[in-house]
């Protein structure tokens, strides 16, 4: 079984790592989160590989480097859906949807700095502060990814005239294996935490859990599922056209309407002004 996972979990990192790749190539703004959701997804495949082959024990600072990489899950699928939909281009406030992860890394530095013979006794004896602090944070990382994945699903209520609209059906089948690739991660992640609540180990280090593997086996998955669409729905890695906005957009008028009012005010306006230059 051991064998298995490591296979599919190295698998997945690769093909992770190639449509990182590919869509960083692209340098196009919306596919360069969707190229930092693959990413995290790498990094989180790769270390799960060298946790089941031993490599982790033997490296103990490897230990935790990936637990912060969830946090890029809900802001790199957000804000690659928000830019898709509305053709909005990058903002400085963009980075604020990472901040999180930001203060997580650091706050997991004394974890990081400590001796490798700590590390190795915390990984073959998972308890103390560590394991609860982890755990607690890891529930606040399921809460962080799910408000994320709601965020989401409301853009997409808020935009879907438009997006029957504007997009093509490539792209909207694009979009449904993404949402419910990361409902079934979140499901998976939630119902795994949620049943291994008595355990005192951190999620990920419990190895009487198959909760923890049925969850990265999901995230495998779902990464061959993304680079399968990708290849097969490639169209889809090119941004939807989005119509520039017309000149009074708020009013809701369409140009016709408003060259109509246009004509019909026009008379009026030439009187005005014309008695305005007589005074």
């Amino acid at each position: 079984m051991r064998e298995i996972s490591a296979l599919l979990y190295g698998l997945g990192a690769a093909q992770a790592l190639l449509l990182t790749g590919v869509l960083v190539r692209r340098r196009q703004y919306p596919l360069l989160w969707l190229a930092l959701l693959t990413g995290a997804f790498a990094v989180d495949l790769m270390l799960a590989a060298a946790h089941v082959v031993g490599l982790v024990a033997r490296w103990p600072h490897l230990l935790g480097v990936d637990f912060p990489v969830t946090l890029l899950y809900g802001p790199a699928l957000y804000l690659y859906v928000r830019a898709m939909l509305t053709g909005r281009s990058a903002r400085r406030d963009d980075g604020l949807h990472l901040v999180p992860f930001a203060l997580l890394v650091l706050g997991l530095l004394p974890f990081y700095l400590q001796s490798a013979e700590a590390k190795v006794q915390f990984l073959s004896h998972p308890d103390g502060f560590w394991s609860r602090m982890l755990r607690v944070l890891t529930a606040l990382k399921l809460a962080h990814a799910s408000g994320y994945l709601l965020s989401t699903l409301y853009l997409l209520f808020r935009y879907r005239q438009r997006l029957q609209q504007l997009w093509l059906t490539v792209h909207r089948r694009w979009l449904r294996v993404l949402l419910l690739g990361g409902l079934a991660l979140a499901g998976f992640g939630i119902g795994g935490y949620l049943l291994t609540a008595a355990s005192l180990a951190p999620v990920g280090l419990d190895a009487g859990s198959i909760f923890d593997d049925l969850t990265l086996w999901a995230l495998a998955l779902f990464v061959c599922a993304l680079s399968y669409a990708g290849l097969s729905l490639s169209p889809a890695f090119v941004p939807p056209a989005h119509p520039e906005k017309p000149r009074y957009a708020r009013s809701g008028l369409d140009p016709e309407a408003i060259a109509r009012i246009r004509e019909q005010c026009w008379p009026s306006w030439k009187r005005k002004s014309s008695i305005a230059s007589r005074i």
